[in-house]
């Protein structure tokens, strides 16, 4: 008997070398890896998702830490982020510390933030101080680079080099709103490590605008279905497009297929220099 389309889906997903969250509510959605804002968090996606990330809700200046960490009890969520503020480390630092002493039993991942003066890699420094200052070892933790989610690809790869280079492989990286496009996928062929995790909203946008990604991660013109019963075609299109990037990146994509180099030449370089 040959084995099931689950079997196969399975495989996509185990194989991959990162794993690769959806920001999305939309229930109906199959999908392992699941990430939602507290205001928009769904039970079924968490009950059913093999892990499910509370995000902080970021700009909602609304929610507090207590409020993320209650309502993660209530999905429940397998991980907490604390209620960071893009371009604040000093805030994002103090909020770190409050969630880590009241989350007990639920892991939490620290959000890096950046200013004019810190870089990310001086806030992980200084929120390692911080941290053990109060009894807590960060390399416990998952660390993400927050705040660069309408930054250029390129920046985002440039702040997970950054990161990685600094921490070693001593801790898993989290990159919060990354695109899942054509330069990601070359960068974690060739730096097998360089973030262990993320997550994008990308998916929902492409379906939506009427685009698709290709095998070669290339974004193409794709007229939807509309009318009735047409949302579960784009929930559809949404999954096939995720498992699509899963393959791209992992073990099983003909290298034909998949991109291999950099378009941008300056990650070429940066890359080059790292022995990559």
């Amino acid at each position: 008997m040959s084995k099931g389309k689950e079997h196969y889906k399975e495989t996509i997903i185990d194989d991959a070398p990162v794993k690769a969250f959806t920001a999305t509510n939309t229930a109906m959605l199959e999908y392992p890896y699941v990430l939602g804002r507290p205001e928009e968090s769904s039970p079924t996606l968490a009950a059913q998702s093999r892990e499910y990330i509370l995000d902080s809700g970021i700009g909602n200046d609304g929610l507090t830490n207590e409020d993320i960490l209650s309502r993660s009890h209530d999905l429940p969520a397998d991980s907490v982020v604390p209620k960071d503020v893009i371009d604040d480390p000093s805030t994002t630092s103090d909020a770190v510390v409050e969630m880590v002493k009241m989350a007990d039993e639920t892991d939490v991942i620290i959000p890096l933030q950046a200013d004019d003066e810190t870089t990310r890699v001086d806030h992980y420094y200084s929120l390692r101080d911080k941290l053990q200052s109060f009894g807590y070892d960060i390399t416990d933790y998952t660390i993400a680079i927050g705040g660069v989610n309408d930054a250029p690809v390129t920046t985002q790869i440039r702040e997970a080099v950054a990161l990685r280079t600094a921490v070693n492989g001593n801790i898993d990286i989290h990159m919060f709103g990354c695109g899942i496009n054509r330069e990601w996928v070359v960068a974690i062929r060739k730096w097998n490590g360089l973030i262990d995790q993320l997550d994008t909203s990308s998916v929902y946008k492409y379906v939506n605008n009427g685009s698709i990604l290709d095998c070669e991660m290339e974004v193409r013109d794709y007229k939807m279905a509309r009318g009735a019963n047409s949302t579960c075609l784009y929930t559809m299109q949404r999954e096939t497009t995720l498992y699509m990037f899963n393959h791209a990146i992992g073990p099983h994509a003909n290298t034909k297929d998949v991109p291999t180099e950099f378009v941008d030449e300056e990650l070429s370089e940066l890359f080059n220099t790292h022995g990559y």
